[in-house]
Protein backbone atom coordinates (compact mmCIF):
# COMPACT_ATOMS: atom_id res chain seq x y z
CA UNK A 1 0.00 0.00 0.00
CA UNK A 2 1.08 3.59 -0.84
CA UNK A 3 0.70 6.46 1.54
CA UNK A 4 -1.53 9.27 0.82
CA UNK A 5 -0.56 11.96 -2.05
CA UNK A 6 -2.02 15.32 -1.21
CA UNK A 7 -2.46 18.52 -2.90
CA UNK A 8 -4.56 21.32 -0.73
CA UNK A 9 -7.83 19.62 0.81
CA UNK A 10 -7.51 17.05 -1.68
CA UNK A 11 -5.97 13.83 -1.23
CA UNK A 12 -5.08 10.10 -3.22
CA UNK A 13 -5.22 6.99 -1.69
CA UNK A 14 -6.36 2.97 -1.36
CA UNK A 15 -9.45 2.58 0.34
CA UNK A 16 -7.58 1.53 3.95
CA UNK A 17 -11.32 0.82 5.64
CA UNK A 18 -14.48 -1.15 4.42
CA UNK A 19 -16.48 2.44 5.29
CA UNK A 20 -14.27 3.70 2.91
CA UNK A 21 -15.39 0.96 -0.13
CA UNK A 22 -18.86 1.31 1.42
CA UNK A 23 -18.49 5.05 0.27
CA UNK A 24 -16.88 4.21 -2.97
CA UNK A 25 -19.80 1.99 -3.90
CA UNK A 26 -22.20 4.50 -3.06
CA UNK A 27 -21.05 6.75 -5.52
CA UNK A 28 -20.63 4.42 -8.24
CA UNK A 29 -24.10 3.99 -7.61
CA UNK A 30 -25.14 7.65 -7.57
CA UNK A 31 -23.12 8.40 -10.83
CA UNK A 32 -23.88 5.15 -12.78
CA UNK A 33 -27.63 5.08 -11.89
CA UNK A 34 -29.11 8.05 -10.79
CA UNK A 35 -27.03 10.68 -12.64
CA UNK A 36 -26.37 8.22 -15.55
CA UNK A 37 -29.45 6.34 -16.09
CA UNK A 38 -28.60 3.26 -16.11
CA UNK A 39 -30.83 0.30 -14.97
CA UNK A 40 -29.56 -1.08 -11.56
CA UNK A 41 -30.74 -4.90 -10.83
CA UNK A 42 -32.92 -5.33 -7.77
CA UNK A 43 -29.83 -6.40 -5.24
CA UNK A 44 -28.12 -2.77 -6.34
CA UNK A 45 -31.50 -0.94 -5.92
CA UNK A 46 -32.06 -2.43 -2.18
CA UNK A 47 -28.54 -1.87 -1.46
CA UNK A 48 -28.23 1.95 -3.27
CA UNK A 49 -24.65 0.51 -3.83
CA UNK A 50 -22.73 -0.63 -7.07
CA UNK A 51 -21.27 -3.80 -6.33
CA UNK A 52 -20.55 -6.84 -8.23
CA UNK A 53 -18.00 -10.18 -7.32
CA UNK A 54 -15.42 -8.36 -8.10
CA UNK A 55 -15.37 -5.71 -5.84
CA UNK A 56 -14.00 -7.73 -2.64
CA UNK A 57 -10.92 -8.38 -4.28
CA UNK A 58 -10.21 -5.30 -5.72
CA UNK A 59 -8.16 -2.11 -4.85
CA UNK A 60 -10.58 0.93 -4.40
CA UNK A 61 -8.78 3.72 -5.87
CA UNK A 62 -9.93 7.05 -3.54
CA UNK A 63 -10.24 10.91 -4.20
CA UNK A 64 -10.93 12.18 -0.85
CA UNK A 65 -11.94 15.86 -0.01
CA UNK A 66 -10.63 16.35 3.87
CA UNK A 67 -12.66 19.84 4.22
CA UNK A 68 -15.46 17.62 3.82
CA UNK A 69 -13.98 14.98 6.66
CA UNK A 70 -11.87 11.82 7.49
CA UNK A 71 -11.82 8.86 5.83
CA UNK A 72 -15.51 7.49 4.04
CA UNK A 73 -17.36 10.87 4.64
CA UNK A 74 -14.69 12.36 2.37
CA UNK A 75 -14.78 10.15 -0.38
CA UNK A 76 -15.36 12.42 -3.56
CA UNK A 77 -14.21 10.03 -6.19
CA UNK A 78 -12.82 6.29 -6.92
CA UNK A 79 -11.34 3.99 -9.21
CA UNK A 80 -11.44 0.44 -9.01
CA UNK A 81 -8.19 -1.27 -9.53
CA UNK A 82 -7.90 -5.43 -9.81
CA UNK A 83 -4.62 -7.04 -9.70
CA UNK A 84 -4.29 -10.25 -11.74
CA UNK A 85 -3.75 -12.20 -8.62
CA UNK A 86 -7.12 -10.94 -7.51
CA UNK A 87 -8.75 -11.69 -11.09
CA UNK A 88 -7.41 -15.20 -11.04
CA UNK A 89 -9.27 -15.55 -7.39
CA UNK A 90 -12.49 -14.56 -9.41
CA UNK A 91 -11.66 -16.51 -12.41
CA UNK A 92 -11.10 -13.73 -14.69
CA UNK A 93 -10.33 -9.78 -15.23
CA UNK A 94 -14.19 -8.26 -15.61
CA UNK A 95 -12.80 -6.72 -19.00
CA UNK A 96 -12.75 -10.35 -20.17
CA UNK A 97 -16.72 -10.52 -19.83
CA UNK A 98 -16.29 -7.70 -23.05
CA UNK A 99 -13.67 -8.56 -24.82
CA UNK A 100 -10.82 -11.08 -25.95
CA UNK A 101 -7.75 -10.07 -23.57
CA UNK A 102 -5.87 -13.22 -24.51
CA UNK A 103 -2.89 -11.40 -26.22
CA UNK A 104 -2.31 -9.26 -22.75
CA UNK A 105 -3.31 -12.50 -20.50
CA UNK A 106 -0.35 -14.53 -22.80
CA UNK A 107 2.10 -11.70 -23.10
CA UNK A 108 3.77 -11.99 -19.67
CA UNK A 109 3.27 -8.77 -18.75
CA UNK A 110 2.19 -7.36 -15.14
CA UNK A 111 -1.34 -6.58 -15.50
CA UNK A 112 -3.62 -4.19 -13.76
CA UNK A 113 -7.38 -3.49 -14.95
CA UNK A 114 -8.39 0.10 -14.34
CA UNK A 115 -12.46 0.75 -14.15
CA UNK A 116 -15.52 1.51 -12.07
CA UNK A 117 -14.64 5.35 -12.26
CA UNK A 118 -17.20 8.41 -10.17
CA UNK A 119 -16.20 11.34 -8.64
CA UNK A 120 -19.30 13.56 -7.48
CA UNK A 121 -19.97 16.43 -10.07
CA UNK A 122 -18.74 19.14 -7.97
CA UNK A 123 -15.24 17.62 -7.59
CA UNK A 124 -15.25 16.97 -11.50
CA UNK A 125 -16.12 20.83 -12.03
CA UNK A 126 -13.47 21.96 -9.63
CA UNK A 127 -11.03 20.26 -11.74
CA UNK A 128 -11.67 22.27 -14.54
CA UNK A 129 -8.53 24.51 -16.09
CA UNK A 130 -8.32 27.51 -13.95
CA UNK A 131 -7.64 30.12 -16.70
CA UNK A 132 -10.29 28.63 -19.50
CA UNK A 133 -12.53 26.39 -17.74
CA UNK A 134 -11.46 23.67 -20.21
CA UNK A 135 -12.44 20.14 -18.70
CA UNK A 136 -9.15 19.25 -18.21
CA UNK A 137 -6.01 20.75 -18.68
CA UNK A 138 -4.66 19.18 -22.00
CA UNK A 139 -7.88 20.62 -23.45
CA UNK A 140 -7.17 24.34 -22.26
CA UNK A 141 -6.79 26.89 -25.15
CA UNK A 142 -4.07 28.46 -23.40
CA UNK A 143 -1.90 25.59 -23.43
CA UNK A 144 -3.08 24.03 -27.23
CA UNK A 145 -0.84 26.27 -28.97
CA UNK A 146 2.04 25.08 -27.14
Amino acid sequence: MFEEVRTGNLGVRLAAAEDEVDAALALRYRVFFEEMGAHPDAAAAATGRDRDAYDPVADHLLVLDHDLGEGAAGVVGTYRLIRKPAADRIGRFYTESEYDIAPLLGSGLTLLELGGPASRPSTARAARCSCCGAASRPMCSATAST
